[in-house]
């Protein structure tokens, strides 16, 4: 363990900013989408839900990640009246989404245009009992609304004192970019936070999205980070479970992947799920993982991932073990000027460059 959880300071009040902006977040979200009933055939029966919410707290946490779908609104229904019963609305940090329908056969209550942006805040502000909106996420791109009408959109909500920062949620590194740009040009406000579904078995966000947002100096907040569960020992080979409703399974390289952790996992006296979490916080300073708990012990076990430091040697087996191909042109160029072999092509073999932009 490390001082940042043996100090007098609660290990979740060692605040980070948001990305690039003055917003003071915890260094684990908590990810609430499994509280309310509607959802229970998928997310299964979380009971200890305000239990969770209160130890979050208790240990420094006040940042909360939810959608205004999640549940058909009952999550945010459900984080409105635990706020208001604790009066706490002004500490916390509300982060939610917009993008999916919540109304049957309304062709303009889906999507990412400013009629429905404007009408899901709404909509989100009376469930939350709250005037205010910290941190509003496109949930998805929808490929149809042009991003200046997206952004145009956002610049009104904060202008109008009803949503705070912009952020984008599985979105391609593409249009993020291009949405930055033109806030910066235009005087709106820039994209402060990202999600997408990023861990130690699914890296693929580092071949575009990951160093976009560096470059763009935009917070990555990941979702996902624990792999569905598939890495923390309690699927054997021979067993093909459904993980979450059947959207993967297990395959040979995630019960190697699996073998690693479990190794490293018994060296530390941790469990797999620590191990995991302290590999993306280890391998990506900075990020602001998102964590769902069904239980207050789990979310505990996550707190005391912050404090795990793993060395160079287990770091190397498991991003051997969980190494992507990263594709055209970062498998021709590297993905820095370090890595590119053209820099030093014939001749130039002793060029040195120290503090190279991440860019």
């Amino acid at each position: 363990m490390t001082d940042q959880l043996s100090s007098q300071v609660p290990p979740l009040a060692h605040y980070r900013l948001l990305g690039n902006s003055g917003l003071r977040v915890s260094p684990l979200c908590l990810g609430c989408m499994g509280y309310g009933k509607s959802w229970q055939d998928i997310m299964g029966e979380h009971v200890e839900n305000e239990a969770i919410l209160d130890t979050y707290v208790e240990a420094g946490g006040n940042f909360l990640d939810m959608a205004n779908k999640y549940n058909e609104g009952e999550t945010e229904e459900i984080i409105g009246e635990w706020m208001k019963k604790r009066g706490n609305r002004e500490r916390m940090v509300i982060a939610t989404k917009f993008s999916i329908g919540m109304r049957k056969n309304d062709p303009n209550a889906v999507g990412n245009h400013r009629k429905n942006m404007i009408s899901a805040v709404k909509d989100s502000l009376k469930r939350l009992q709250t005037d205010y909106i910290d941190l509003l996420y496109v949930h998805f791109w929808d490929f149809t609304t042009p991003i200046e009408e997206v952004m145009s959109s956002f610049h009104d909500l904060i202008s109008a004192g009803k949503v705070h920062y912009v952020a984008f949620s599985d979105t391609p590194a593409w249009v993020v970019a291009k949405a930055n740009t033109i806030a910066q040009f235009r005087g709106w406000p820039h994209v402060a936070a990202y999600q997408g579904r990023y861990s130690l078995s699914d890296r693929t966000m580092e071949r575009e999205l990951i160093p976009m947002l560096r470059s763009e100096k935009i917070a990555h907040v990941p979702w996902g980070v624990l792999g569905q569960g598939k890495l923390t020992g309690k699927y054997q080979r021979g067993m093909q479970p459904k993980i979450r409703g059947g959207i993967t399974q297990m395959t040979e390289k995630d019960f190697q992947l699996q073998d690693v952790v479990t190794d490293i996992a018994k060296q530390l006296n941790v469990s797999n799920s620590q191990i995991v979490l302290a590999w993306m916080l280890n391998h990506q300073p900075g990020t602001i993982p998102i964590v769902g708990c069904r239980t207050t012990a789990q979310l505990k076990e996550h707190i005391q991932a912050l404090g795990i430091r793993l060395n160079s040697e287990q770091m190397k087996r498991l991003n051997d073990a969980s190494a992507i191909e990263l594709g055209f042109p970062h498998d021709f160029i590297g993905q820095g000027f370090k890595q590119n072999p053209i820099i030093k092509y014939r001749g130039n073999e002793n060029i040195e460059l120290d503090d190279v932009p991440l860019q």
